[in-house]
């Protein structure tokens, strides 16, 4: 059984995924597109692990998370791109990339979730309203009073 953290598993995952698909790459698409892709993925994965190191530095994985959500973003942007000029091997190999990517935006997102909710509280209850009595009339408005 594998000790890495889900995170950083799918964000290794997209990692070999995308150059395995960069290098079936036209010539044209290749150098550009292609080393956008890889470097993106490459980011992203480097952001998962150190926002596992980062533990012990609350303040520090939230800006973490903030990078790798965005440089996620932009990874799907170039992978939009990529599937609009053709330049996967198959639709399937591009739908394979894009589920990838949405893993680790869930899992990015499940991060910044969790350390939101820890920060605020755990039991949302903690932050709501106090409750109304449970008293919804008095005796002056009971049926007798209230329609002479």
């Amino acid at each position: 059984m594998s000790t890495i953290a889900p995170i950083a598993r799918a964000s290794e995952r997209l990692l070999t995924e995308i150059e395995r698909s960069v290098s079936r790459f036209p010539r044209a698409h290749k150098y550009l597109l292609g080393a956008d892709l890889r470097k993106l993925a490459l980011q992203g994965a480097l952001l998962s692990y150190d926002y596992l190191r980062a533990a012990r530095y609350p303040q520090r994985q939230f800006e973490i998370v903030g990078r790798l959500i965005a440089s996620n973003d932009r990874l799907k942007l170039h992978l939009q791109t990529g599937h609009r000029l053709n330049v996967f091997s198959s639709r399937g190999n591009f739908e394979l990339l894009a589920g990838l990517a949405r893993d680790v935006g869930r899992q990015s997102g499940a991060m910044l979730r969790a350390r939101n909710e820890h920060r605020t509280g755990q039991s949302p209850a903690a932050a709501a309203q106090p409750e109304r009595p449970l008293t919804l009339s008095t005796r002056s408005a009971s049926g007798q009073e209230a329609n002479p």
